[in-house]
């Protein structure tokens, strides 16, 4: 990215966090407090060029600091484990967040482009049930066919992978991809994320691509079409205090 773009994309997440551009560019551990109830439920930790930024409510951010010492890279999740024990429900992550500020060229592979229509629907109803439920979530895609700009891959009526986009405050695009498991390593995935990051991409939105670190099919996706790492992440939910006693309770007997 240029230093334009970096700037943006700076100032995209001081916005998501909560917090002043300069700090991600300042080295060291910088603590911060949620702004919503969402981010008060976990915890979120944000690595990029010698900073790591935590945000939570104070008990959990110094749960985790107090295990981190002066390193700067995101904890691995049996230190998060150790840390917050038994209040932990789930984590998400490392993930890879990257950037393009211009387009990435259509790669050849696997499906034949074009955007869905309302004709489409029972394709793309037919591509979600074909994954675990979690693949479905975490590709945002819709079912809602005519609310939003969904690229799709076909093999005559069979839809091979779809992605779409959603926006962050009117600056960038998520992309999202979802690709039938038996169409996988075909270039299918990679072609309809192109092709979505080409429609954001002339609204004049930078483009974001996340993706867990372990998901290596879809890192293969953000290493053909030139995505580069920003940063990367780690998100933790937590317990309520009677869950978390239930769970103790659970392991106790």
């Amino acid at each position: 990215m240029d230093e334009a773009a970096g700037e943006r994309v700076d100032g995209l997440w001081a916005r998501r966090l909560g917090c002043e551009a300069a700090l991600l560019r300042t080295p060291g551990i910088h603590l911060l407090q949620p702004d919503t109830e969402a981010a008060r439920a976990g915890a979120f930790l944000l690595a990029r060029d010698g900073a790591l930024l935590v945000r939570g409510e104070s008990p959990v951010v110094h749960a985790l600091v107090s295990r981190l010492g002066d390193r700067t890279s995101l904890p691995g999740q049996d230190l998060v484990c150790a840390a917050l024990g038994a209040r932990v429900e789930r984590i998400v992550g490392p993930a890879f967040l990257g950037y393009r500020e211009s387009p990435p060229q259509t790669p050849a592979g696997a499906g034949a482009l074009r955007s869905l229509g309302l004709s489409d629907r029972a394709a793309l109803v037919r591509l979600r049930d074909a994954v675990p439920v979690e693949e479905w979530e975490h590709s945002g895609l819709s079912l809602d066919v005519s609310g939003a700009m969904i690229a799709g891959a076909f093999e005559e009526e069979r839809l091979l992978a779809a992605a779409s986009f959603e926006m962050i405050f009117g600056v960038a695009a998520h992309l999202g991809v979802l690709t039938h498991p038996s169409a996988r390593g075909l270039g299918a995935g990679s072609r309809v994320v192109a092709a979505a990051a080409q429609a954001a991409a002339a609204r004049g939105l930078l483009l974001q691509y996340q993706t867990l670190e372990s998901n290596r099919p879809s890192m293969r996706i953000a290493e053909r079409l030139g995505f580069r790492l920003y940063a990367t992440s780690l998100a933790v939910s937590l317990l309520d205090a009677k869950k978390t006693y239930d769970r103790w309770q659970g392991q106790e007997q």
